[in-house]
């Protein structure tokens, strides 16, 4: 259960209204494990099982931890959530994990682990889809423990027992990407390579991201600053990764080093791939998204989107990408203040989350709720699903939409609102719901995992919902 918050009397007998009631029910997927968690990450298995993953502290420093919940929509999860880093508990800060499913029942878990001093690349695995784990676990960065910061791990399994991993690692001076391979679903791993090819350490490549197919073609994609600003980057290997192409190319336009790219997000649906990023500095940019038809080796027009945060780009088989961002706050209404129990708090930002869908791109409002926004978008099973969190009235809230039918002036409706943190408590103590994210099933089932952050403490939330 979330912390209790302490509230006088008077005030919680005086509550009335429609943020007054108790906290939403939702599933807490680490158990009765005590302490803050944070950063979830969400895989699927191919039983239809449900992997979460996330960062724990309880009193030392961070642990990964991983748990499972049944193939169901009310499936049950593991009583006692996995530890899978196997030094000594928060001896060592572990951050940044991925979660992936692969072929034959098996489960991987990477993240940037400072056990060593400097932070080193640490990968466990599970042959039983994630009940058991390894001990212990594996070291990916060749160089020597500790002796240089790898960071910001991607990672990518597929169905003929491959496994990629690709980070940022600072061994060469600068910030480089480098990727390793194993094709023995990750008992085995071939040398590492460094994916840019400029010189060694000599820009700044970060935040790699991989796509992959189940023939072995793998693209890696990050932001580099050789030439200035950052760009986007890419680079293809057709044979599971044991070659690349000559080089990397580019996909935003215009001067190498121009304008700032940032915030990429990469997504792939059979061939097609559908990349989004927002250009220029600041922090509503403007958004811009990209496709390839054929798995990067031909790339469509540059297609504007607008001003916004938190793009979100959702491959198609066929027709154009499905995109969600979140709008810019309206001007002028951020410095406004209300009272709420008696405290005077900022109002909350409004803002508009827009879903594109259509051919053309044309974009659908389909919130305009207050608050800081994250924004998930997926599809599965033939179902469109969307959903942001932030707080409303200083609650914490989970908003879920389901497209009822593509096209028309209002396709999306909303499906399901999750609240969490009573009103006058929460003009107490802050409550938010940040770090969505999501995965759907081929049957069109939707999983979402979230923080919600209720004072100084934050502890993971779950819902499934089927169409």
């Amino acid at each position: 259960m979330p912390p209790s918050l302490v509230v006088p009397a008077f005030l919680a007998a005086t509550c009335v209204g429609p943020y007054c009631g108790p906290d939403t029910d939702f599933e807490r997927p680490t158990g009765g494990l005590p302490g803050d968690a944070g950063a979830p990450a969400l895989a699927l298995a191919a039983d239809g099982a449900v992997l979460l993953a996330w960062e724990h502290r309880a009193g030392g420093a961070r642990d990964i931890y991983v748990n499972r919940r049944e193939p169901a929509p009310d499936g049950d999860w593991l009583p006692e959530p996995r530890r899978v880093d196997t030094d000594a508990p928060g001896a060592a800060r572990s951050l940044e994990v991925r979660v992936a499913a692969g072929a034959a029942n098996r489960i991987y878990a990477v993240w940037q682990d400072a056990r060593n001093g400097r932070d080193d690349l640490y990968l466990n695995r599970s042959s039983d889809g994630g009940r058991t784990w390894e001990a212990p676990d594996t070291r990916l960065d060749e160089d020597s423990a500790g002796a240089a910061v790898s960071s910001m791990p991607a990672l990518r399994a597929d169905r003929a027992g491959r496994v990629y991993v690709a980070w940022e690692d600072q061994r060469f001076g600068s910030r480089d990407i480098l990727f390793r391979r194993s094709t023995d679903h990750g008992a085995t791993w071939d040398p590492e390579r460094r994916v840019d090819t400029d010189p060694p350490g000599a820009g700044v490549s970060y935040h790699p991201q991989i796509v992959a197919w189940d023939d072995g073609t793998v693209l890696v994609c990050w932001w580099d600053e050789r030439d200035g600003l950052a760009d986007l980057y890419f680079r293809r290997s057709l044979d599971e990764g044991a070659t690349w192409e000559p080089s990397e190319r580019r996909v935003d336009p215009g001067d190498p080093g121009a304008h700032a790219s940032h915030d990429a997000r990469i997504s792939v649906r059979g061939d097609q791939v559908a990349v989004a990023w927002a250009e220029e500095a600041g922090r509503h940019g403007q958004l811009a998204l990209r496709a390839s038809p054929d798995r990067g080796a031909t790339w469509g027009e540059l297609k504007p989107l607008g001003r916004g945060t938190g793009v979100v780009p959702v491959a198609r088989e066929s027709g154009a990408p499905a995109v969600g961002w979140i709008d810019p706050p309206a001007a002028g209404l951020s410095g406004e203040k209300t009272s709420i129990g008696g405290r005077i708090v900022p109002l909350p930002i409004p803002v508009g989350v827009r879903l594109a869908t259509a051919a053309d791109l044309s974009a659908q409002r389909v919130s305009a709720s207050p608050g800081p926004a994250t924004l998930w978008l997926g599809e599965g099973g033939g179902r469109w699903w969307a959903a942001r969190s932030g707080n409303v009235v200083g609650r914490g809230m989970v908003e879920v939409y389901r497209m009822a039918a593509e096209g028309g002036r209002s396709p999306w409706r909303t499906e399901r609102t999750l609240l969490f943190g009573e009103a006058l408590r929460a003009a107490a103590v802050p409550v938010t719901a940040h770090s969505l994210v999501g995965a759907v099933s081929p049957k069109g089932v939707l999983h979402l995992a979230w923080v919600i952050r209720i004072g100084n403490a934050e502890e993971l939330g779950f819902t499934a919902i089927a169409p």
